[in-house]
């Protein structure tokens, strides 16, 4: 088979993200690739990348290793890429690479298009709502519920512990929306199916979420690919108690560029142990011990003649900054040991637990 180099390495890239990098089956290193597509899969995910069909010769499968396919591509500049098989050996640009039978390789699983949930959103909305929730989803156990992102009506949610982002009002449409309730693994969700999202939004196209009727899966599409993944089988957090009522006497309006540049400044004096950043509302000012950088902020005047502040992750307040676009961010403040809302009143809300002053003394201690 022949085929065009750059969406042929395109495609390989996209589905290669779903194959299993250690497996004690062989067909599960390996992508399948037919004359019109390209699928991989780990048997939690399925992704298939749609060709243009323009492929000449042999139109039998092959199935043949990703990593090995991968850097032929990426050493030769041949034009078009040969792919065959002879013998029971296989070929890419007169290159032996590993291959299996197709036979042994699994079946991607049927979309539920009968009994299915079905919804859609554009794929530049979509993709802006994996940007803004699919961070803050626990790293240490992407299989626990809290390394996923939950899906529920119009509402996107993801949680470590730590801290929570929140996207309401998501412009999801169809028969599906109000029953919707799924948690897709967030890396799954970002480093699988976003970059496919992003070519879509590139193109103005829509995404369609099936949810299938078992609420074992749910499948994302568009124009020219595929995905399935399995859900994680937990119920989700009430993480909407966790905010408190929104109150315009106690908020704090910052300087979204100047406080990242404060705490750029600040980072070479950052304590690894602890991770801690200080910040001095009342003095306007941030600080790593005994290293001060002055910030601009204005406080409520619920909050006026108090004395506001709190110790939190640097890293975590950097992130939630840089998830915002505006100039200014509202945070509402409650106390230096209560949640921290940033955009209390708004449709994406993020939520970030305080350090109490003795969780970095222990640290510091350690």
């Amino acid at each position: 088979m022949n085929f065009n180099r750059k969406q042929l390495t395109n495609a390989v890239k996209a589905v290669s993200k779903a194959v299993s990098k250690r497996s004690a089956h062989p067909a599960l290193g390996c992508v399948l690739l037919k004359w019109d597509s390209v699928s991989g899969t780990n048997l939690d995910t399925w992704v298939k990348v749609e060709l243009d069909g323009s492929c000449m010769g042999n139109y039998q499968p092959i199935c043949i290793n990703a990593k090995q396919l991968l850097a032929v591509l990426a050493s030769s500049k041949q034009e078009p890429v040969v792919i065959s098989t002879y013998d029971g050996k296989t070929t890419v640009d007169g290159m032996q690479v590993d291959s299996v039978n197709p036979a042994d390789y699994p079946d991607m699983p049927p979309i539920d298009y009968n009994g299915g949930k079905r919804v859609t959103i554009s794929g530049k909305q979509l993709d802006s709502v994996i940007n803004q929730v699919a961070w803050t989803a626990a790293t240490y156990d992407s299989s626990s519920v809290l390394g996923g992102v939950f899906f529920e009506g119009t509402t996107v949610a993801s949680t470590d512990g730590s801290r929570l982002s929140c996207v309401n009002n998501v412009p999801f449409a169809g028969t599906g929306v109000s029953t919707m309730s799924a948690v897709v693994n967030a890396s799954v969700l970002s480093k699988v199916i976003q970059p496919l999202v992003k070519l879509t939004a590139k193109a103005s196209k829509s995404v369609t979420m099936i949810h299938s009727e078992d609420k074992k899966t749910l499948s994302f599409s568009a124009t020219g690919w595929t995905v399935i993944t399995r859900l994680i089988d937990s119920a989700y957090p009430r993480y909407e108690y966790l905010f408190p009522v929104a109150s315009v006497d106690s908020t704090i309006n910052f300087n979204r560029i100047e406080t990242l540049t404060a705490l750029a400044k600040l980072k070479p004096f950052l304590n690894k142990i602890t991770s801690a950043v200080k910040v001095d509302v009342t003095n306007c000012k941030i600080s790593i011990d005994d290293h001060e950088v002055v910030i601009n902020a204005h406080l409520a005047n619920g909050l006026a003649g108090q004395q506001v502040g709190w110790s939190c992750s640097y890293n975590f307040l950097v992130e939630v900054l840089e998830s915002f676009e505006t100039a200014y961010v509202c945070m509402q403040y409650d106390g230096p040991l209560k949640p921290l809302v940033f955009n209390p009143r708004g449709d994406y809300r993020h939520l970030l637990m305080p350090r109490a002053p003795r969780e970095v003394a222990k640290a510091k201690a350690a």
